[in-house]
């Protein structure tokens, strides 16, 4: 299940994006895993990156892997570049998934993520 809300003033492909979740998930073999998105704003995202991070910025994105199948990504539109702000945002949430299923920018982990970001933004982009 993958529920998405937007509590920003930014327009936001809902459907899109969902789609772009369910294919990684998929593709992930977790097809039984329960995402939330919530778009945020930059406030909102500093305020939570301080919290459990101990980072006081904002950021565009943050993964929370909560177990039991369960995750939450949090992403902030105005970190994006607004210029390819669909594309940004579909990179932004590609990574989160990838966090919440256990990637990490570590040496052992940080290249095969990179690669399949990358290649799953492709993917979401093909017409």
């Amino acid at each position: 299940m993958i529920e998405l809300e937007n509590f920003t003033n930014y327009e936001v492909d809902k459907s899109f994006l969902k789609k772009i979740v369910k294919s990684v998930l998929k593709k992930e073999g977790e097809e039984e895993f329960h995402m939330s998105v919530n778009f945020v704003d930059s406030s909102e995202i500093r305020k939570i990156n301080k919290e459990y991070r101990k980072k006081d910025e904002a950021t565009d994105v943050l993964s929370f892997d909560w177990q039991d199948g369960f995750g939450e990504i949090l992403i902030s539109p105005d970190q994006l570049d607004e210029e390819n702000f669909e594309e940004e945002t579909a990179r932004v949430l590609i990574h989160g998934v990838l966090h919440v299923l256990g990637y990490e920018h570590s040496k052992k982990d940080g290249k095969k993520m990179k690669e399949k970001e990358n290649g799953y933004l492709l993917e979401a982009f093909k017409k």
